[in-house]
C-alpha cells in the first residue's frame, strides 16, 4: 500500500509540474534564425499597432498569426549596426549631390508619399536596415529612435533602423499614387552600396531575393503582409520596383531564413 501511495504521490506531482511549465509560456519559438531579435508574436506595444481592423473597403482584416514584424516609429529590427558606416550612407551614396537623378530637399513633400519594408538577412540573421539613408547631417541621438531633422533628404530615406524605407517625390510625373516610379537600385545608389546576385553591400555569398509581389497595397490603414504572399524575385536585386507597402527581403547565404515574418505597416501609405 505504501508503494501504490508513493506512485500516485509522484504522478500528481508531474501534472502539478507540468501544469506550471505549460502556464509560464515554456516553448520554442522556431519561426526566427538564431541571433535574430524580432522573436515576438504580434506587434509591440504601440499607439499605431492594431493586428485587428479594418481595411480601406471597411472589410475585416485577419489577426496575423506570428512571427510578426511591426515597422513602427523609432523600432529596431534585426542586429543593429552592422553595416559600415553604421547610421547613414556611404562615401559612394548622398552627400548632397543628385543621384539618379534625385535632389536632396530641404522638405519633402505628399505629392507622391509611399513606404515599403526592406530587410537584409545575412546567413540566416536579420541585420537591422540603417536609419538616415538619405539624409544629409541628420539630427544626433534623435529622441525614440525616429529622425525627423536633417540638412536635406532624398526622395528615398529611412527615418529609423525599422527596415521601413520611405519613398516621396515632388514630381511624381505624373504616376499616380497606386503606381511606382523607383526601384531598389535608387534605393541602393542613394545608400550608396553595390547589390548584385553575389553582394549586398560589404556582405559577399550567393544573393537571394524574396518579395510580396509588386502590387499596390496602401492606403490610410494598418496593411499586414502575410508570409504567404511572398515569392522569390529571380531577376537582377536592382529592378524591383518599390510599390506601397512591398516588402522586400534581400538574403546573403549560403545560409537563408527558414521563415520570414509576416509585416505590418502602420496607419500612413
Amino acid at each position: 500500500m505504501m508503494g501504490k501511495s508513493r506512485l500516485l504521490l509522484l504522478g500528481m506531482i508531474a501534472v502539478v509540474a507540468l501544469g506550471i511549465a505549460t502556464a509560464t509560456g515554456c516553448s520554442s519559438n522556431s519561426g526566427f534564425a538564431p541571433g535574430s531579435q524580432d522573436n515576438t508574436v504580434g506587434a509591440p506595444a504601440d499607439d499605431h499597432a492594431q493586428l485587428e481592423g479594418t481595411d480601406v473597403k471597411g472589410a475585416p482584416t485577419p489577426k496575423p498569426s506570428p512571427p510578426t514584424i511591426f515597422t513602427g516609429p523609432g523600432k529596431i529590427r534585426g542586429l543593429d549596426d552592422q553595416f559600415t558606416p553604421v547610421d547613414g550612407d556611404t562615401a559612394s551614396g548622398g552627400s548632397g549631390q543628385p543621384i539618379d537623378g534625385i535632389t536632396c530637399q530641404k522638405t519633402m513633400s505628399n505629392n507622391y508619399h509611399v513606404h515599403v519594408y526592406v530587410a537584409v538577412y545575412v546567413n540566416g540573421v536579420h541585420y537591422a536596415l540603417p536609419d538616415t539613408i538619405g539624409m544629409k547631417h541628420p539630427q544626433i541621438e534623435p529622441p525614440n529612435g525616429f529622425t525627423k531633422y536633417a540638412n536635406c533628404f532624398y526622395d528615398l530615406h529611412t527615418h529609423d533602423a525599422s527596415g521601413y524605407v520611405h519613398v516621396e517625390s515632388v514630381d511624381p510625373n505624373h504616376v499616380p499614387i497606386q503606381g511606382t516610379i523607383y526601384t531598389l537600385q535608387n534605393l541602393f545608389d542613394v545608400w550608396g552600396i553595390t547589390v548584385n546576385a553575389n553582394q549586398v553591400g560589404q556582405f559577399t555569398g550567393p544573393v537571394q531575393v524574396v518579395t510580396s509581389g509588386q502590387v499596390y497595397r496602401g492606403g490610410p490603414h494598418n496593411a499586414v503582409v502575410y508570409r504567404s504572399m511572398y515569392s522569390q524575385w529571380l531577376g537582377d536585386p536592382n529592378t524591383v520596383p518599390l510599390y506601397s507597402h512591398e516588402v522586400i527581403f534581400l538574403e546573403v547565404g549560403p545560409t537563408y531564413p527558414t521563415i520570414l515574418p509576416n509585416v505590418i505597416f502602420y496607419s500612413e501609405f
